[in-house]
């Protein structure tokens, strides 16, 4: 849904302008039932052939469904975890390396536990925010599992992969007492839910945005925070969502004026001076040196993980992650961190026969349905 909304959004923006681009605009309010089309043929031109190896190897993935071509990259966004260094140093420990396991951060939570004391009585904790939905399927990745098959025509997420990255995060909560209870915890107890902002929490799983500026300041400025790489289990792993602009077919004659605009949009300008004002992470390689990006790497350095995962080559999750995929993954997780007493198994198999649904309706139709099944 983003995708198809920031198109709307920035279709707006250059109407005056660009008064065609919204001839090529289809249904702008009616998102959940677009139907996709493949880009025009000018995207087979040379001089934009050339463009599209600019951007990183990850980020081509995620332009193309079953070898179409069907969006261009604006941005990424990606989740890693932000840490407050004043406990880090308080426990007498370092900051995370690329390189630590899942059993490396339990045994660091350990010792950040110890020294918050005991989180149901203090309502300070080691770690929030890891048992979302995006920080799931990270765990899956880094477990070695995968959200679809090879050919996206099936969802594979129910496999001892999963089983894994659900064991992981339930025992965070539940067996090692590392991470904030579910939310009905805090209703039930009368606790307000803790925040790291309030310096209640060491690590919170947060996006590359510019709020890290704001969230530094609260602990005491940015030479207290740090944004920890993720951690392994087979490998390491951080899924990347973010930005990429659709054409949706209505008037073949306005085509190529919109295909003008896409490509302005999408190119390195526009796109280093948006992600230099917002801090998500760069689509394209040439964006590293444009000076405005520069600029602002020398005024936040705290930014450089987010950087490294595009070294170390992060994945997309896949090109189209259904808004009805989070409500069915949000629904599995919050089983899992309300009680120990869950069948992983038997929730994943649900979870992916209602997902398996929703992909095959989209294979078959190209629409987005937003019908739950």
């Amino acid at each position: 849904t983003g995708e198809v909304v920031v198109i709307v959004a920035q279709g707006r923006r250059i109407e005056e302008q660009h008064r065609q681009v919204a001839g090529a605009i289809d249904q702008l309010g009616e998102h959940h039932v677009i139907r996709l089309q493949r880009l025009p043929r000018p995207v087979g031109k040379k001089e934009y052939a050339d463009s599209i190896k600019d951007y990183f190897p990850h980020v081509q993935e995620s332009m193309y469904w079953r070898d179409q071509l069907w969006s261009l990259p604006f941005n990424l966004d990606a989740d890693l975890p932000y840490t407050n260094l004043n406990h880090v140093r308080a426990a007498g420990l370092q900051p995370l390396k690329l390189g630590y396991t899942w059993d490396d951060l339990v045994e660091y939570g350990k010792t950040l536990q110890t020294m918050h004391g005991p989180g149901k009585e203090t309502n300070n904790w080691a770690f929030t925010h890891f048992d979302s939905w995006v920080n799931f399927l990270n765990l899956l990745k880094q477990a070695g599992g995968d959200l679809y098959n090879q050919d996206m025509t099936k969802v594979v997420l129910n496999s001892s992969e999963g089983v894994e990255a659900l064991q992981f995060l339930s025992d965070l909560v539940h067996k090692h007492q590392l991470h904030k209870p579910h939310d009905e915890w805090f209703e039930a107890n009368g606790k307000d839910r803790p925040s790291f902002t309030n310096g209640q929490v060491t690590m919170f799983y947060e996006t590359s945005h510019v709020r890290i500026i704001a969230h530094g300041e609260a602990i005491g400025g940015l030479e207290n925070f740090y944004i920890s790489p993720p951690p392994s289990k087979r490998q390491p792993f951080i899924g990347t969502f973010g930005t990429g602009v659709h054409m949706l077919k209505k008037n073949s004659d306005e085509m190529e004026a919109a295909w003008q605009v896409l490509r302005w949009l999408t190119s390195t300008g526009p796109a280093a001076q948006w992600c230099s004002a917002t801090l998500f992470v760069p689509a394209r390689r040439s964006i590293l040196t444009d000076p405005l990006w520069v600029q602002r790497m020398e005024q936040v350095p705290q930014y450089l993980p987010f950087l490294e995962a595009v070294n170390y080559g992060f994945r997309p999750y896949h090109p189209v992650f259904f808004p009805e995929h989070y409500s069915v993954l949000r629904g599995i997780i919050g089983d899992v961190t309300k009680t120990p007493n869950v069948a992983f198994k038997t929730n994943l198999d649900e979870a992916a026969r209602q997902m398996d649904v929703l992909l095959d309706n989209f294979n078959k139709t190209g629409k987005i349905s937003k019908v739950r099944p």
